[in-house]
């Protein structure tokens, strides 16, 4: 599948910013310090999880539907959606490391 749209809980913080976590994605979280930071973080975990998820040919659940999840005082559902195909792009191209032997008299000119 190339898009996802899972449910993500957010819950605010005492100490300030907003924790998140997927109820569907068991180990799936991250936070941020404010609300657009966590909608960005919880987008980049959320595609990162999966990606790792596909890799390892791992069964990808079905997403819960956002009005039965259950949420405390102070927590609240946002829909996070991940686009494979760019993450799947970003992933598959990114920079390695590789040591190469050039010839000495390459250099002299």
């Amino acid at each position: 599948m190339d898009k996802y749209i899972f449910p993500a809980i957010f819950s605010h913080e005492e100490v300030g910013g907003y924790s998140i976590r997927f109820p569907d994605l068991d180990g799936c979280f991250t936070e941020g310090n404010t609300i657009d930071e966590a909608l960005k973080m919880s987008k980049e975990a959320l595609e990162l999880f999966l990606w790792n998820m596909e890799d390892d040919d791992e069964n990808i659940p079905d997403p819960s539907l956002p009005e039965n999840i259950k949420v405390e005082a102070g927590e609240f559902v946002v829909p996070i959606t991940a686009y494979m195909l760019d993450i799947r792009d970003k992933m598959n191209n990114k920079a390695v490391n590789k040591n190469c032997t050039i010839p000495y008299g390459v250099f002299q000119k």
